[in-house]
């Protein structure tokens, strides 16, 4: 994080544009500021928590707060309680780093990923300027916060623009995009002063990039594969020394985290069991699933009649072609080794998405997201000096693009207005209506109103009891006995673990939980609306 800040006030303060710049001085500033207001706008009503972001939390809080990287919302499963595997822990790390700073809440979990959002915006400017111009550097910025990828309008995407949508969830993908970039651009400055050091420090930062998240190893690839085109193809001559350091600086944080796997094996392989089948690797079969079903990921809405309308849309499958193939042809004919620089991440990562991950999102999108921006940019600060008529489409284009992105960000925060409750003032409320002493049962994003309680997962029970993710299955009701809870939190949204992780109950997978109640004489304690108005019950039971 240090080294991000680092870098990001150097892009910023070295900012030199040419007198006759299309963009002048202010707008990469103008732009970053653009980006912290609408960020931190109704930051903590929407998109509404996900279950995912206290989970990533916890084990970073408990290490901050106890010394111990383990999660006690899945105690009992795994050694979780003790050593936490089932995801990369930078973020983690970074989360209760900033929970012991700012407190534990919605609001101050997500301004980390806030602020990784606006390194990300000004690392793209540095890469972009020094790729092309300051011109394009501020293009870049633009199309990453006016350019509209998806289908805008759900509780966890509401704008459909990667950037501003994962910088408002805390989650690990945001930090890949910010690692990737550092990551690029130590090596440029290896490159340009010559010193090792600097060699072995990008090799250390692709190494963070799994550990912000497992794909993000693939920087590792990226990065060599870029230092030894550039030198094969440029100076046909390969500086192995150089790629030695690069591997051994990743190899440092791998390895460190591959002791710390195997001295806890058995803990490890009990809490990634559930993902065997994502790690196929040896079977033929695996790779082409994975290609059959690329077209019906990301949530892009392809096949959404709608989104036909959006020239975002029409940007992403029709322009990054074309702009790839313009920075192709400009770093062959052109001998032009920036545009390498380029092409390496913004090709490769998209063929091993296609080829190694089984389930892809939209938030991985960010990833890539600055590589296709500057492409892009760059093809139309290009275009747009060609002639009038090429500048009359570009202005066009930007200008049709700029207002759906506004109309989406403005539709999420209108959303956020009507519909949302400030969740401080949700988890006050729940705090005084749930009874003061026992452990309680829920969903993990209610846990930020009382991290200081003995408190557990409402999944555990599901952990503990499906085979398909836990070694040594117990039955539902043995897990929930285990467990043994004093309170339970029910919401309208319990049937969305049912249904993902209830697959070994078949069809009765309410009924469990509802008998478990039934038999220990639980209680309705309290009847509250949660921040969406949705119905939430507190149910106390009689051990």
């Amino acid at each position: 994080m240090r080294l991000f800040i680092l870098l990001t006030v150097k892009s910023l303060a070295t900012i030199h544009l040419p007198a006759r710049s299309v963009l002048r001085r202010p707008a990469p500033f103008i732009l970053l500021l653009f980006f912290w207001m609408i960020s931190i706008w109704n930051l903590d009503r929407i998109p509404i928590v996900h279950p995912d972001e206290p989970w990533i939390l916890s084990p970073g809080y408990k290490l901050f707060t106890q010394g111990i990287y383990g999660s006690d919302l899945f105690a009992g499963f795994n050694g979780m309680e003790y050593i936490y595997f089932e995801f990369m822990p930078l973020m983690s790390l970074l989360q209760g780093a900033g929970a012991v700073f700012f407190g534990v809440g919605v609001m101050q979990m997500r301004i980390i990923p806030v602020m990784l959002g606006a390194i990300t915006l000004a690392l793209s400017f540095a890469f972009a300027r020094r790729i092309a111009t300051t011109t394009t550097g501020a293009l870049t910025m633009f199309l990453l916060l006016f350019w509209q990828w998806a289908t805008s309008g759900t509780r966890l995407f509401g704008s459909g623009i990667p950037l501003i949508d994962l910088a408002r969830v805390a989650r690990y993908d945001i930090l890949v995009a910010p690692l990737g970039l550092s990551t690029l651009l130590m090596w440029m400055h290896a490159r340009r002063t010559h010193a090792w050091r600097f060699y072995f420090l990008s090799g250390l930062l692709a190494g963070f990039a799994g550990m912000a998240h497992l794909y993000g190893a693939f920087w590792i690839a990226a990065l060599v594969i870029v230092h030894l085109l550039d030198h094969w193809w440029f100076e046909r001559r390969t500086l192995f020394r150089a790629t030695g350091l690069i591997i051994g600086g990743a190899g440092v944080v791998w390895l460190a985290w591959i002791a710390v796997a195997l001295l806890n094996w058995n803990y490890f392989v009990g809490q990634t069991t559930q993902y065997g089948d994502r790690f196929n690797v040896f079977n033929g079969a695996f790779y082409l699933q994975n290609l059959a079903l690329e077209g019906q990921r990301y949530n892009l809405g392809i096949r959404n009649l709608q989104s036909l309308m959006r020239i975002g849309l029409w940007m992403l499958v029709g322009g990054v072609p074309i702009a790839t193939v313009w920075v192709i042809t400009k770093a062959a004919r052109d001998q032009y080794r920036k545009a390498l620089w380029l092409l390496v991440p913004s090709i490769l990562f998209p063929i091993l998405f296609a080829l190694l991950i089984r389930v892809k999102t939209f938030n991985y999108l960010v990833s890539v997201a600055p590589f296709y921006a500057l492409m892009v940019a760059w093809c139309i600060v290009t275009l747009f000096n060609t002639g009038r008529g090429a500048r009359l489409a570009v202005i066009l284009i930007l200008t049709i693009s700029a207002l759906q992105s506004a109309w989406s960000i403005g539709t999420m925060q209108f959303f956020a207005n009507r519909h949302g409750r400030d969740t401080q003032v949700f988890y006050q409320q729940l705090r005084q209506v749930t009874p003061p002493q026992g452990r309680i049962l829920g969903a993990p994003q209610y846990w930020l109103a009382m991290p200081q309680r003995d408190y557990r997962a409402a999944v555990l029970p599901f952990f503990l009891s499906n085979p398909r993710l836990n070694q040594h299955p117990l039955e539902f009701e043995e897990a929930l006995t285990q467990i043994k809870p004093d309170i339970v939190f029910i919401d309208a949204h319990i049937t969305d673990i049912s249904d993902n992780y209830g697959d070994h109950l078949r069809g009765t997978r309410q009924t469990p939980l509802r008998n478990f109640l039934l038999k220990h004489n639980a209680r309705l304690v309290a009847k509250i609306a949660d921040n969406y108005g949705e119905p939430f019950f507190i149910y106390q039971l009689d051990w």
